[in-house]
């Protein structure tokens, strides 16, 4: 049997507007330059704000974390879905076959960008707030297969991004790449390349 590993932002929702609003208030908070998008496309807004603030550390960048989360949630209504992401959903439970989140967002950013769609949350999913080591480290995918109940091997991993491909990949995932956020020579060695989540049914035969 197999599993479907999506990736969120990109992936099954364009949140740019909602990334670039909300980077662009905590880049003033801050005082810094906001950062490009696709610099930190995939990667955990902590990551992102140790990288351009550097100089924050301890409680204060734990508050500026929360900041960005709450932002973010508050700027969820801006999302929109990726073309075939309703689709596609509702295909896979129509057929019964397993699928969640696997993201580097939080569990309430995650809930809120879903359901500003219509989609929502399944409880078995995996949010950066539940692993070690976010992406592109294979930790999400693994872990993730491990909730599906199945060899990761009979996971699709659907990611948009650099880092997400290679978290899927190392983990040993079949992987989709949908570009939404880069072309298919950015994102190398994808077993199937998609402009449209529906593709999907025909490439895989589901």
């Amino acid at each position: 049997m197999l599993g479907f590993l999506f990736d969120l932002d990109g992936t099954l929702v364009d949140s740019h507007t909602s990334i670039e609003v909300s980077w662009s208030t905590l880049a003033k908070e801050i005082g810094v330059a906001a950062p490009n998008i696709y610099d930190i496309h995939g990667i955990p807004a902590s990551d992102t704000i140790k990288k351009y603030a550097p100089k924050l550390a301890g409680q204060e960048l734990a508050d500026f974390v929360d900041l960005m989360e709450r932002t973010e949630i508050e700027t969820a209504p801006l999302v929109k879905p990726v073309d075939g992401a309703l689709e596609i959903i509702d295909y896979l439970n129509q057929k019964k076959i397993p699928w969640i989140i696997v993201t580097s967002g939080t569990w309430p950013l995650a809930k809120a960008r879903l359901e500003a769609v219509g989609l929502y949350l399944p409880e078995n999913s995996v949010t950066f707030d539940q692993v070690k080591r976010g992406k592109p480290d294979p930790e999400p995918f693994i872990l993730g297969a491990e909730r599906l109940g199945m060899p990761v091997g009979n996971c699709w991993a659907v990611e948009d991004s650099k880092g997400g491909l290679k978290s899927a990949q190392d983990a040993g995932c079949k992987t989709i790449a949908i570009l939404t956020s880069y072309r298919s020579d950015e994102l190398l060695g994808a077993d199937h390349y998609v402009t449209n989540l529906m593709q999907i049914v025909e490439l895989v035969g589901i």
